[in-house]
């Protein structure tokens, strides 16, 4: 599962202390408040950018 893998990284890094996981995947179980869903057909879209920038808002 893709939310263990981040929190791999995020454990081997320590001192994150804001993040947003961009991905296409549906499930980020605890750290669903950092993800973006983004469409694998479409890409990145300038709604998903705003939603990322939101939550490394409110994480400041």
């Amino acid at each position: 599962m893709r939310e263990q893998e981040v929190r791999a990284w995020l454990d081997a890094h320590g001192g994150v202390e804001s993040f947003v996981i961009l991905d296409d995947d549906q499930e980020f179980g605890a750290l669903s408040d950092h993800h973006v869903r983004t469409d694998s057909e479409v890409g990145l879209t300038d709604l998903d950018v705003q939603r990322a920038l939101a939550i490394l808002g409110r994480e400041r």
